[in-house]
């Protein structure tokens, strides 16, 4: 690298790329160069993520593609170990992040990752591997997760001319994927040299993203509305990103990719692509003539207070849905909000969506391959935060930066943004609003969850009905 420290790379070419030049391919992450990281899908969870084992190989890298497929299709395959990763030299952690030690779930955000640092170290890579007699000048990204985030990071930081084709899959970017209040807050104010300028990308991108997995969602959702790249696609799917990432036919689809803007192939992949055509309207709640309220314990992680609607006819909501609470709180001058949108079926019982096969029913499958629904959380105290300027038409976005506590036993509106929802409702289902103040999500890992970990205190109560119209607002697609 420019400062001296070596990044420790396994490079694989197909036997004839010492007389035919080719593309590289890096997926660039900390997860162990080839098949040496402590992340292996065998491992990580019950019946391989619905991953076939053919479809893999022993020289895979995790949350990468299989390195022995996309040699055969002509590519070098570029698998790194981060700095301070694996062999790799140097440091991964830099802050004293006292603060960020409170929080074990953010523990992570105290390395170079997503930052400056990485992004000199993708540039340095890129250019060294440009130059080798065996690459024709082309060089491409790909990956999920962390190595999308990677490439996001990098592309809107730097540019070099020869990155031609990044293909971030399932990324979320700084401070996006924060699931809660005092995460978003810290990420905010101790971590803002890791904000990700997303509209300072201008090369081709194939995104994708998956309702299943909502955090990735979110960011691969702003990637694409936010690049200025001229060439972008973005895929939407059901799938958990693993599996996805390994399907057949997405492989298929990232080769006419590559192949068009690392091969230069006028193959017609933009001609082909089809463009983005979704309209939708808002479904809006009627005006209550009478007031009433419903309350629920603020600290537990069972409690909440649930509004059902059940659908006269087919319905396909698709977007951002956005929740309008007016509440109280007698007891605190503060609490925690969670939100969650459920589906439930024609005799009321709620339902799950498997996001990849598992050869078991639903209730025995893992958490990981279960998705319940949409969910987002606000903190009362920063309501004010709201930045208007900054905030679409079907969001709000909260700055985060000051809190104002507000008076014990007052009504204070509260306007939350959710993630992204995207469902099919037949006539006769139903869906469900759930509002309470815990995370409702299953825990993708038994970390011995034994209590509720947010200061909330007493009984939370949520008003509705004339001039306090709590409510849920959501896009759905017309006629659909």
């Amino acid at each position: 690298m420019h400062d001296g420290i070596r990044i420790y790379t396994d490079i694989f070419r197909a036997t004839d790329s010492g007389t035919k030049m080719v593309p590289a391919l890096i997926p660039w992450g900390p997860y162990g160069k080839t098949g040496t990281g402590p992340l292996q899908y065998d491992t990580m969870e019950s019946f391989r993520c619905g991953i076939p084992v053919e479809r893999t190989s022993a020289y895979k890298k995790f949350e990468a593609p299989d390195l022995a497929e996309w040699c055969e299709r002509g590519y070098a395959i570029i698998n790194a170990d981060a700095r301070g990763a694996g062999m790799s030299e140097g440091s991964i952690v830099f802050w004293g992040c006292w603060r960020i030690a409170r929080l074990p779930r953010l523990g992570h955000l105290g390395m170079t990752h997503w930052g400056q640092q990485e992004a000199e170290d993708i540039y340095d890579t890129i250019d060294w591997l440009s130059k080798q007699p065996w690459c024709n000048g082309s060089v491409g990204m790909i990956g999920n997760s962390w190595l999308a985030a990677a490439q996001v990071t990098y592309a809107s930081r730097l540019k070099h001319p020869a990155l031609r084709a990044p293909a971030p899959m399932e990324g979320f970017i700084y401070p996006e994927h924060a699931r809660n209040v005092e995460e978003e807050t810290v990420i905010r104010r101790v971590l803002g040299e890791k904000t990700t300028h997303v509209e300072n990308i201008d090369v081709p991108l194939y995104i994708t993203a998956s309702y299943s997995t909502m955090l990735h969602a979110r960011g691969s959702f702003l990637t694409f509305r936010t690049a200025k790249s001229k060439e972008k696609l973005l895929g939407v799917h059901p799938y958990q990103e693993w599996y996805d990432l390994y399907l057949p036919e997405v492989n298929e689809d990232l080769q006419r990719y590559f192949y068009r803007f690392l091969k230069e192939v006028d193959n017609g992949w933009e001609r082909d692509t089809p463009p983005l055509d979704v309209s939708t309207k808002q479904l809006l709640p009627e005006t209550l003539s009478s007031v009433a309220s419903i309350s629920h314990k603020g600290h537990s992680l069972t409690a909440s207070s649930n509004f059902i609607l059940y659908f006269k006819k087919s319905t396909e909501p698709a977007g951002y849905p956005k929740v309008r609470l007016f509440m109280s709180y007698p007891d605190h001058d503060d609490l925690d909000v969670g939100v969650q949108i459920r589906k439930i079926s024609r005799s009321g019982d709620m339902m799950e969506h498997l996001n990849y096969p598992c050869p078991v029913p639903v209730d025995k499958a893992p958490n990981v391959a279960k998705v319940l629904g949409p969910q987002s959380f606000l903190r009362a105290s920063h309501a004010l935060t709201k930045d208007r300027a900054a905030s679409p038409e079907n969001e709000f976005i909260y700055r985060h930066d000051r809190r104002e506590p507000v008076k014990p036993g007052g009504v204070v509106e509260l306007e939350i943004g959710m993630w992204l929802i995207g469902m099919v409702f037949a006539e006769g289902e139903g869906i469900v609003l759930r509002v309470s103040g815990y995370d409702m999500a299953h825990p993708e890992l038994d970390i011995g969850i034994t209590g509720p970990s947010d200061e909330n205190v007493g009984t939370h109560i949520i008003h509705t009905g004339r001039k306090l119209e709590s409510c849920l607002i959501l896009p759905v697609i017309p006629n659909a």
